[in-house]
């Protein structure tokens, strides 16, 4: 559970820091990424952006875990290599 929290933490803190040069690609400004302003305040809530990024996280993941070197990567794709013969 606290594996899961502090990979969490650490992927906002990322993103946080990457957001300028991930909004001059494009990110943030994609249909589906709603920007409004409430109390004073400019609000973001980057739905679109949000899911393109998860799924290129997704296939990262899937891509390294198929990956076959010598020792592989076993503390990412435990669950794969538990379930192999």
């Amino acid at each position: 559970m606290i594996r899961w929290f502090i990979v969490t933490l650490l992927a906002l803190v990322i993103f946080s820091g990457l957001q300028t040069w991930l909004r001059k690609l494009g990110f943030g400004r994609l249909p589906g990424d709603l920007h409004f302003r409430l109390f004073g305040r400019d609000w973001s809530l980057p739905i679109t952006s949000t899911l393109i990024l998860s799924l290129m996280a997704a296939g990262l993941a899937r891509w390294l875990c198929g990956l076959e070197y010598p020792g592989g990567y076993p503390h990412l794709c435990r669950a794969s290599q538990e379930s192999a013969p």
